[in-house]
């Protein structure tokens, strides 16, 4: 419908956002207007906090509604590609899986609906068919990359069945897939307890992941997350304390669901983690919870998941949802961060052409300052770094590479302040990022982008002009 703003996605991502966001809000009220004709409402569970019991038979099963205004969202708003279709296969799927544990629970008229052992079967069997699309038609690698320290290859323990062209089926990659998907399916679920807090987080939650999508080069998932973070606006207008309706399994299952295949899609599959800190928090609590109970008969909180403790602890539902929503935006900020380390360089390199080369012998000091903020380069969707992407930084450090790593010792190696760092030379290694540059490896044992070390090797060397991709290069004064 929109693909006349297909030269614009910028416009479109935000189009997807106030689009869903609209859905939702007109859809809503007449869902909430059926539901109480139906007497449809929410179980309390009995044993929850007293104060929660007023919620009984509030409305329940409004992620019906986002799941429609994703829906519309993602088929009309741009051009729908495979991932799309992925991507809402898997969340649709896991939505209905869902809404088939509420209407038990209307029916039965008890808290508890499908059993836990069903509902791990279906998210179980939506998991694995997606990480095997994935893998085989989408062109996802089995690798799982944590920044700036190591790539895991999954992919090492591989089975290829002979149908068609052959299904691969990566053992190691596919357990550890479904950990994630099966594990942020229920955290999300777990953190919907609150009026507001689970579509709070979520909506913080899934507009990072829609701008990691975005700078990933991946239109259609960005999009898909940004129809969810604005779903989830419209949602909370209704949901807000005192909440006039509950997304229900239909709604937290589903976006736990499709928190997990954006990770998947993104590789972010680590970084998902951090970003997605407040859920993980929220069922980690849980499961300390039950075993430390079973192991000794005493509970470390005063009732889980996490925010009912602090509930108990005398905190205001409104209290704990916006505290909660602070903390899951730092975390969401923090994981942002550690994606983007190569854009954070980009804004710090003017500063390190003036002040690291005005002022060398603070230089280990003021390296360290650029350092947390992380150097590095970035990490394509196979999670590996091309030679392409690559070359043009490693080749214009031809004199500053090696010298880096020995710079680097040598820095290390002298632990009294004011000592002057030892001064290192590089080998030759052509022009800076002409045709003849050597292309420098770094040595397995030092982080890639530690090469800015490189800056130390004495009065001849400068800083040239930072690559597209915000690197810095390193030459030497002719």
């Amino acid at each position: 419908m929109f693909t006349v703003f297909n030269q614009y996605p910028t416009f479109l991502v935000f189009l997807a956002v106030v689009f869903a966001m609209v859905v939702t809000m007109v859809l809503t009220p007449l869902w909430i207007k059926f539901l109480k004709s139906s007497h449809i409402g929410q179980q309390v569970r009995a044993d929850g906090p007293e104060s929660h019991l007023v919620k009984q038979g509030t409305p329940t099963m409004g992620g019906v509604i986002m799941l429609i205004a994703v829906i519309a969202v993602a088929l009309f708003v741009g051009m729908p590609t495979p991932e799309t279709f992925v991507l809402l296969a898997a969340t649709v799927l896991t939505g209905l899986l869902g809404l088939v544990d509420d209407a038990s629970k209307v029916v039965k008229e008890r808290s508890l609906g499908l059993t836990p052992k069903a509902k791990i079967v279906g998210q179980v069997a939506i998991a694995t068919a997606f990480v095997l699309v994935a893998v085989n038609w989408l062109g996802i690698q089995p690798t799982v990359e944590i920044p700036f320290v190591v790539t895991l290859d999954f992919g090492i323990l591989t089975t290829v069945v002979p149908v068609g062209d052959g299904i691969a089926i990566p053992w190691l990659y596919l357990l550890f897939m479904n950990i994630l998907l099966v594990g942020m399916c229920n955290a999300v679920n777990l953190t919907d307890g609150l009026d507001g807090l689970a579509a709070g987080t979520v909506m913080i939650v899934m507009i990072v992941m829609a701008a990691i999508a975005y700078r990933s080069d991946l239109l259609e998932p960005a999009i898909f997350a940004a129809a969810l973070a604005g779903a989830c606006i419209g949602f909370l207008w209704f949901n807000s304390f005192p909440a006039d309706i509950f997304m229900g399994d239909t709604g937290s299952l589903a976006l736990g669901m499709a928190l997990g295949c954006l990770a998947v899609l993104t590789k972010t599959e680590f970084v998902s983690l951090i970003i997605g800190g407040l859920f993980v928090a929220e069922a980690l609590s849980v499961m300390i919870q039950v075993f430390y109970y079973k192991k000794t008969k005493k509970r470390i909180f005063l009732m889980a998941p996490l925010h009912h403790h602090f509930e108990k602890k005398g905190w205001s539902e409104t209290k704990v949802v916006v505290r909660f929503w602070i903390i899951s935006g730092v975390l969401a900020a923090t994981g942002f961060s550690l994606y983007f380390a190569e854009t954070l360089m980009a804004v710090a390199s003017p500063w390190l052409r003036g002040e690291l080369i005005a002022n060398r012998k603070h230089a280990p000091h003021h390296l360290g300052r650029v350092l947390v903020l992380g150097l590095g380069q970035e990490r394509p969707r196979g999670g590996r770094v091309p030679a392409a992407a690559s070359g043009r930084s490693r080749g214009s450090a031809g004199r500053g590479g090696r010298g880096a790593q020995r710079g680097l010792r040598g820095i290390r190696g002298r632990g009294a302040r004011g000592r002057r760092a030892r001064r290192v030379r590089g080998r030759s290694g052509g022009r800076a990022g002409g045709r003849g540059g050597r292309v420098v490896r770094p040595v397995h044992r030092e982080p890639r982008h530690l090469a800015v070390l490189g800056l130390l090797r004495g009065s001849r060397g400068r800083i040239g002009r930072g690559d597209q991709r915000g690197g810095v290069r390193l030459a030497r004064e002719r």
